[in-house]
């Protein structure tokens, strides 16, 4: 997700686009921020921790209860797990 905002305004949408953190699955959201952390990394090990991170999310509780939640047409309920 990119954004231009002219800099009087951007404090302001870092803080709406951070607000992610509280609303979505906090898990799927952590590994994002590492999985951006890594891609820097010179060695060009980002796309595989992505890819190992991604699999680990898999298995999780928040990922089960994210499908029941779309199939049921219901807001899911994240704890974390």
């Amino acid at each position: 997700m990119n954004h231009v905002v002219d800099r009087s305004e951007l404090i302001t949408k870092a803080r709406s686009i951070l607000a992610i953190v509280n609303t979505r699955a906090p898990l799927a959201v952590a590994a994002s921020v590492k999985a951006a952390q890594l891609a820097y990394d010179v060695n060009k090990t980002g796309y595989s921790a992505e890819a190992r991170l991604f699999g680990e999310l898999l298995q999780t509780q928040d990922c089960r209860e994210g499908v029941r939640a779309f199939m049921e047409k219901r807001a899911p309920v994240f704890k974390g797990d």
